[in-house]
């Protein structure tokens, strides 16, 4: 298992928390920051362009302090949460002293529970929190251990996790000697620069006023109410548009997250209690979306009587019901299981399906197998307004039909599904007769949001027509 970036990172167009898990803590009688908003450049910005794309890294999300770690990772502070120039981060002091990739946990008196992961020698976005409540820590910390491979595992011993170590914080960080400090966000040369300029357009303005004539300065009145007026007609048209797409329903809206659905379903196929005396177990098939297992029976020497009463009396309160042919000689249970948390939210972004059909063709091929992957993309489909004679096409959706199988459990593949976008989940069974294992999924892609109000087009993601199998 790895990469748990795609689990706890935010979201891309997913609000921060605004700093508002941040502060400063003092550990030998030296003040570190802690809740800094950790990221890696997702762009190549190697060499000079590194330090302006941190820089507006900060503007975007309001940050005032930045501190740089390694080649392409980084880290935005506030002064409103107490940070200070010059101030070093506890993460860089702690995972100096750590075995990376590694998770740690600390009790912090006065703060709380302090957790902290790293990986490929960066901090994890999203993985640097401060918790109140010990439950509230552990249990972050318990999930986290699950989905990745972590060299070292840090935590107090009233956590009670097998496999942790506890170290004291306050010897990590004081015996440390990361470099990593926290720097402004702006280059004030920048401003002077940008001030002098604006005092310049100030001053040829002036002089330009004084030397026109009253009809031009009309003229130019009335080019502006014209503008003014265009813009604010392009904004409502925009406006409107944008408030179209935000009341679609996407194809993946409030779905389980793949990867999730696929532990769970693991996880609950191989837990189930399902065999019968009399009756063999042919299949078991698990539907994420619905929550639902089932498993299909043939008859040996049993009776469909005694089938539901036992399989009721084993499933220790989950809700089974029990279904069978007309000669009785087959028949299928169904398990109801938990609701899935893990869901995608409104609008979540989706990536290339040629480009993920080229990794996951390639990485299965290593493996020597031959998934099914096709992509299918339909025509815009076409919804009339009826406040209005005119058309507008809503969002386009190509999408990815996948389906595999294997002699070993799906979590086997985790690291070929786990960067998947836009991942639904249909089904995940389990052939008894033949021990195998199937997994039908899709992936979707986002092509095109167009609107007549403005006869423009929006084209949100590459989308290369050619590259399609």
């Amino acid at each position: 298992m790895e990469d748990v970036e795609a689990v706890f990172a935010p979201e891309e167009g997913e609000a921060r928390d605004n700093f508002a898990n941040s502060g400063v803590i003092e550990v030998g009688k030296k003040s570190y920051a802690y809740g800094l908003h950790w990221s890696v450049a997702t762009e190549d910005v190697s060499g000079r362009r590194f330090l302006p794309y941190v820089r507006q890294a900060a503007a975007d999300e309001g940050a005032d302090l930045i501190c740089i770690e390694g080649q392409s990772a980084f880290g935005l502070a506030s002064k409103e949460a107490g940070h200070t120039r010059g101030m070093r981060p506890l993460a860089t002091s702690l995972a100096y002293n750590l075995t990376d990739p590694f998770l740690a946990a600390f009790a912090i008196e006065g703060h709380g529970y302090y957790v902290l992961a790293s990986r490929d020698g960066h901090i994890l976005p999203g993985c640097e929190r401060m918790f109140a409540e010990e439950e509230e820590a552990r249990s972050f910390f318990a999930e986290m251990m699950t989905r990745a491979n972590w060299s070292q595992l840090v935590a107090p011993e009233s956590f009670a996790l097998s496999g942790t170590e506890a170290r004291e914080l306050t010897e990590l960080v004081t015996s440390s000697r990361s470099r990593v400090r926290l720097m402004d966000a702006t280059r004030r040369t920048m401003v002077v620069r940008t001030v002098a300029c604006a005092l310049a357009v100030v001053l040829v303005g002036a002089g330009y006023f004084a030397y026109t004539t009253w009809k031009q300065i009309r003229m130019n009145e009335l080019h502006n109410i014209q503008l003014a007026k265009a813009n604010a007609d392009i904004a409502r048209q925009r406006a409107k548009h944008a408030a179209e797409i935000a009341a679609q329903t996407w194809p993946y809206d409030g779905k389980p997250k793949g990867a999730f659905a696929i532990a769970a379903c693991q996880e609950d196929l191989l837990g189930l209690e399902y065999r019968v005396p009399g009756w063999t177990a042919k299949k078991l098939t698990c539907e994420p979306e619905s929550g639902k297992v089932t498993v299909l029976y043939e008859k040996t020497y049993g009776t469909i009587n005694w089938l539901a009463p036992f399989l009721e009396k084993n499933a220790h309160g989950i809700d089974v019901k029990v279904g069978s042919s007309k000669d009785e000689r087959s028949a299928s249970a169904v398990w109801s299981f938990h609701n899935f948390t893990h869901v995608y939210a409104h609008h979540e972004p989706s990536l290339n399906n040629a480009d993920e059909w080229k990794f996951l063709k390639t990485n299965f091929a290593e493996l020597g197998m031959n998934p099914k992957l096709e992509i299918v993309t339909p025509a815009p489909a076409k919804t009339t307004r009826k406040s209005s004679k005119s058309q507008s096409e809503v969002t386009v959706f190509s999408h990815m039909n996948i389906e595999w199988s294997s002699g070993y459990p799906p979590m086997e593949f985790l690291r070929l599904f786990a960067p998947l976008q836009a991942f639904v989940v249909n089904s995940v069974s389990v052939d008894l007769v033949k021990g195998a294992w199937t997994v039908n999924a899709n992936t979707y892609q986002k092509i095109i949001e167009q609107s007549n109000a403005n006869r423009s087009y929006n084209q949100m993601i590459p989308f290369n027509k050619s590259a399609k199998p």
